[in-house]
C-alpha cells in the first residue's frame, strides 16, 4: 500500500496511510526502540537510540546513519501520548529542537490500521525545501514499516 499526500495548509504535510496489521501491532512497532530500529528512516539507514522516555516531557535521542557514513543527530520531544491511539511531538535536534511539530494518529480498521501523519513546519518555504526528500524518505520508511509487520504477523 502506498500513502497519499496531502497539504492541508500551506506549512504542513499529511501522509495518510492503511496498513494490513492491527492497531496494537502498529503501535508496538512505533513505539518499541528495537523494533524501530528496524524500520525507521529510508532504506539503506540505521538508528542508534542514545535516550528514550516515551511519555508526556519524554525526549527521544537518536542518530540517524546514511548510508555514506554521514549521521544526523536527531531529537524527538514528546507532547502528548495516547496509548495505541496518537503521538505529538516536536522532531529537531539538539541544535534545532523545533524544525517541525508532528501529530501521528492510529486508528483501527478491523484487521487494518489507518496512520495520519501531520507535520507542521514553521514556514512554507522549509516545507518546500524538503517536501521531495520527507515524500521519498517516508515511503522508503513504510516500505520497511510494511516488511516487518507482515513478518510480525
Amino acid at each position: 500500500m502506498t500513502s497519499v499526500v496531502s497539504y492541508p495548509s500551506e506549512r504542513e504535510m499529511r501522509y495518510t496511510r492503511v496498513v494490513a496489521a492491527p492497531r496494537a501491532l502498529v503501535w508496538q512497532v512505533w513505539t518499541e526502540v528495537e523494533k524501530l530500529a528496524q524500520w525507521w528512516g529510508p532504506e539503506g539507514f540505521s538508528i542508534t537510540t542514545l535516550e528514550r522516555e516515551l511519555a508526556v516531557g519524554g525526549i527521544w535521542r537518536f542518530t540517524m546513519h546514511g548510508p555514506d557514513g554521514t549521521d544526523y543527530p536527531n531529537r524527538i520531544a514528546y507532547l502528548e501520548v495516547s496509548q495505541g491511539q496518537r503521538l505529538v511531538y516536536q522532531h529537531g535536534s539538539d541544535a534545532d529542537p523545533a524544525m517541525f511539530h508532528v501529530v501521528t494518529e492510529f486508528t483501527e480498521l478491523g484487521k487494518q490500521t489507518q496512520i495520519v501523519t501531520t507535520i507542521t513546519f514553521r514556514s512554507l518555504k522549509e516545507r518546500d525545501d524538503i517536501a521531495q526528500f520527507a515524500i521519498d524518505g517516508h515511503n522508503s520508511s513504510m516500505k520497511r514499516l510494511d516488511a516487518l509487520l507482515v513478518a510480525a504477523q
